[in-house]
């Protein structure tokens, strides 16, 4: 027999989640509280994926981990990188490449001519090439494969045959010494020793050597003196050249100098070599890693002279290195220079290094763009044009980089930068501004200030999408770039609240979002799904572990969901996130909240490291269209994918007033109230690889009881166990009209 009644239909590829307190303005395909864990982006609505621990032990020490990224050389060779709390970097989870870096900082990564950059805001930004043992700091150094050829100090000999004469003298480097029967004054004199020639050369050598004797003349104290069997050997204190202008003369019997000079005197120098040597600081201080005279470098893989070296002086990028880790006060004549590639004012004194690091242009016009230093935030850098030949560090030498000033008036500075097509889009707190750099003259580069007032909140809120750029500003508001660039207003390009079926998205994140801890705050598009997911602080909490999940093509009023487990540590709970390549397909990975792991998102096991989570939607109260009609609700059908056997859970209230649970078995059986009607099997493949979809089987109609005379209606469609999956296109309400209130 035919129902007679009416049929409402709720299209489940509509709708999003909804915080508007306006119940009876809300569409019935909108989603309300408790809805969370579902995905949008199959024309229903389904379980979100579960998440995994990619590595199989914690890294050591348990760390937050702050940044997160994928390493990719030109040949192919990948590697996962973390940055974490400890001021450690670490690859592929167990090796460590560097540590001491400042701790407690989120951390950025680029790869620019085939090297990985690594920027904490707090340190010169770090490189590593793929095959070192650790990371080095950013030098620019003209050539890194270097040979050093060390210093050598001059030498001369004074032979003793037995005592000198009596008031003979020895002229050391201009310097008279008298031979004395008994000496009154021994800065001036020797006394003889009337034995044998070692004894005479030993109490010579130890007047020259005696600060209080011989030594204390300036002219006598630069070189050291030693006594071998009445040969005395004079060797200048310190490399090079210089050693050899010190002069000896003698007019003494039994006696005899070696020459008139020091000998053999020869300058370090640095030359190309053509193996991959290269040179490092061993004693850089964390807080002050610019290169700075007393310093000490290493020398690996030269010929034969590896070792470590001081620097003795640093100016205008030059370095001029002495031998030996102590020998402060030796000099040499011949400085090496050492080309420095990064700018004069990012040292430790102005802590003006570089937050962020962008890859910006195209072929040989690519530059790295360094933002959002710490003291002076408004100031641009860009790098000589990349030389792409896979192995040399970009060039900000003074000489070499470009700097562009911006005065956001905000205190702040610029924030963030992107790519977006072929522009750079860079952000301050409250201001965009596109960099203006397609002339072919430099000179004619510069920046054009957006028309529309906002920014955002930080380096790690200002994400390119597909067609567009993300950013969350600090007031909470998540916006289209684009759109606010067409609309001249970024309020009405707001993507948390519209004019039209607003999702009210801003309310929810001013009541249950902690903003104050907006710089733990980040966010990263997944363009499989075509999401981007803004990590977050909940209300009343310290921790990240939620995302608020944006699907791009479907607008804001369809286009949000909330993810989460807050009852188990997941994914969510999330201190950095980033994309990356698994097997050819695109992934979301995540750095874990104090538990030392890399998470995985989305992964085919549908449970948080075998722990469940809640996942399901409810529908607004809704009077169907009318809000003053009396209704008999009879049932209701529910079309969904025949995916295992377990249920899907369908609570129902009337007017307020619960109902019941229905359990909907999921076995393509039809329903446990004994109705049903299947229409075919499930085409789809799922994501990430196809895993889900093999899981899907047949589309079903299934029917629950309701039967309850009311106005409206509401209902919460959900299954909270683990590795249980669902999904559901469509809901359909049997009801009567009865009739229609009276004022």
């Amino acid at each position: 027999m035919a129902y007679k009644g009416e049929t409402y239909g709720i299209d489940l590829a509509a709708g999003g989640y909804s915080y508007d307190k306006n119940i009876d303005k809300m569409p019935i395909e909108a989603m309300v509280e408790p809805t969370k864990n579902i995905n949008l982006h199959e024309g229903g609505r389904g379980k979100r994926g579960g998440t995994a621990t990619v590595n199989t032990s914690a890294l050591s020490g348990t760390p937050r981990i702050y940044g997160l990224y994928q390493y990719t050389l030109q040949n192919g060779n990948t590697f996962i990188i973390t940055a974490t709390s400890d001021g450690r970097i670490q690859k592929d989870y167990t090796t460590v490449l560097k540590t001491g870096l400042t701790i407690n900082r989120a951390v950025h990564f680029v790869t620019f001519n085939n090297l990985l950059i690594i920027c904490t805001g707090n340190d010169l930004p770090q490189v590593w090439d793929g095959t070192d043992a650790a990371t080095y700091p950013l030098t620019g150094l003209t050539d890194n494969d270097i040979e050093f050829t060390a210093g050598v100090k001059s030498t001369q000999t004074i032979t003793f045959t037995g005592d000198p004469s009596n008031d003979e003298i020895i002229t050391v480097n201009g310097k008279s010494i008298t031979f004395k029967t008994s000496a009154t004054d021994e800065t001036t004199q020797v006394e003889l020793q009337a034995g044998t020639a070692t004894e005479m050369a030993a109490e010579f050598v130890a007047n020259m050597n005696d600060s209080a004797r011989g030594s204390s003349n300036t002219e006598i104290n630069v070189a050291t003196y030693s006594n071998v069997s009445g040969v005395v050997t004079v060797t200048y204190d310190t490399t090079g050249t210089d050693g050899n202008a010190f002069t000896l003369a003698e007019s003494a019997t039994n006696l005899a100098v070696g020459g008139a000079t020091l000998t053999g005197g020869i300058n370090a120098v640095i030359t190309k070599d053509t193996t991959t040597n290269f040179i490092t600081r061993l004693n850089y201080d964390a807080t002050n890693p610019g290169f700075t005279a007393g310093q000490i470098i290493k020398v690996d893989g030269s010929t034969s002279n590896d070792g470590d070296y001081t620097i003795k002086t640093v100016a205008a990028g030059s370095l001029t290195l002495t031998q030996g880790a102590v020998l402060a006060t030796e000099d040499i004549t011949e400085v090496i220079i050492i080309t420095s590639g990064t700018p004069s004012d990012w040292n430790s004194t102005n802590t003006n290094y570089p937050r962020k690091l962008v890859t910006h242009g195209k072929g040989a016009s690519e530059r790295l763009w360094a933002v959002y230093g710490k003291s002076k935030p408004q100031k641009i850098y860009a790098s000589a044009q990349n030389v792409a030949d896979g192995i040399t560090e970009p060039d900000f030498s003074d000489a070499n980089v470009l700097t562009f000033n911006i005065d956001t008036g905000d205190g702040t500075g610029i924030v963030n930068a992107v790519e977006y097509g072929d522009r750079l889009v860079c952000a301050s707190r409250n201001q965009t501004y596109i960099i203006e750099d397609t002339d072919t003259n430099t000179d004619n580069w510069g920046y054009n200030r957006s028309q529309w007032e906002g920014g955002t909140a930080s380096d790690r809120l200002f994400v390119a999408v597909t067609n567009d750029i993300i950013s969350m500003d600090s007031q909470g508001t998540i916006y289209s770039v684009t759109a606010a660039q067409s609309y001249g207003d970024y309020k009405k390009a707001s993507l948390t609240r519209t004019v039209k079926g607003a999702p009210f998205m801003d309310e929810f994140i001013r009541n249950k979002v902690k903003l104050s801890a907006i710089s733990d705050f980040h966010a990263v598009y997944d363009p499989v799904l075509r999401c981007i997911n803004f990590f977050v602080v909940r209300t009343g909490q310290s921790d990240v572990d939620t995302a608020l999940c944006y699907f791009i093509d479907r607008g804001p009023e369809n286009g949000w969901v909330i993810k989460d487990n807050v009852n188990s540590d997941s994914g969510f709970k999330a201190s950095s996130s980033a994309q990356v390549e698994v097997g050819g397909l695109s992934k979301i990975y995540t750095g874990g909240w104090d538990d030392g792991f890399v998470w995985s998102l989305e992964s085919t096991n549908l449970n948080d490291n075998s722990a469940a989570y809640d996942s399901g939607f409810r529908t607004p109260r809704s009077h169907l269209s009318d809000p003053r009609l009396l209704k008999r609700f009879d049932s209701g059908r529910i079309l969904i994918d025949a995916t295992g056997n377990y249920s899907l859970y369908i609570d129902v209230w009337v007017d307020g007033e619960y109902l019941a649970q229905n359990a909907i078995s999921l076995a393509g059986l039809g329903s446990t109230y004994g109705g049903g009607d299947t229409y075919g099997t499930h085409a789809g493949e799922g994501w990430y690889g196809g895993g889900r979809g093999a899981n899907r089987g047949n589309v079903v109609e299934v029917v629950f009881p309701i039967g309850r005379v009311g106005k409206r209606i509401e209902m919460h469609v959900f299954n909270n166990n683990a590795d249980e999956d669902y999904f559901a296109s469509q809901i359909l309400i049997d009801f009567k009209p009865l009739a229609r209130q009276v004022a």
